[in-house]
């Protein structure tokens, strides 16, 4: 399956909005599309069923002519790909930047990468009961995280 990605946005300066949908390269047939009214970086499930978006907000250059970077808005919003529609909202603490780094082998759980307190940390998301389980202190030298089942 593949996850599809529009962004509408009015004018250079505005915010975007995300709208998504899921491609079944077997059957050949999409989801319906959803119109979320928020940016974000978004991530599939690993059975294709659900979307997690990470919520942002783009932070200009003083003089707008480029985006510095893509502020995490400490919400991730869950989404049922079938049905098209969203399922809940999970607050969670970042300073800036946050991002998915990787889905629970079960698909409970998410674990985001992000800074706060200016301490990298790895956040870690219960996507069933739509809440923050735990947070961990992580090196200021992690570029990267693979989770696997053994």
């Amino acid at each position: 399956k593949l996850l599809i990605g529009e962004n509408e946005r009015s004018a250079r300066g505005t915010p975007s909005k995300a709208t998504f949908f899921v491609y079944d390269i077997k059957t050949k047939v999409p989801s319906p599309r959803i119109r979320t009214g928020v940016a974000g970086g978004a991530t599939l499930s690993l059975d294709g069923s659900k979307i997690f978006l990470d919520e942002e907000q783009e932070i200009y250059s003083e003089d707008k002519s480029y985006i510095k970077y893509d502020k995490s808005l400490g919400r991730i919003h869950v989404y049922d790909v079938a049905a098209g529609k969203e399922l809940g909202v999970i607050p969670f603490t970042v300073d800036n930047e946050g991002e998915i780094m990787a889905i629970h082998p079960n698909e409970n759980k998410i674990y985001m990468m992000g800074e706060i307190a200016g301490v990298k940390s790895l956040i870690v998301v219960d996507v069933i009961n739509f809440k923050v389980s735990k947070t961990l202190k992580i090196s200021e030298d992690t570029l990267f995280m693979i989770f696997y089942n053994e």
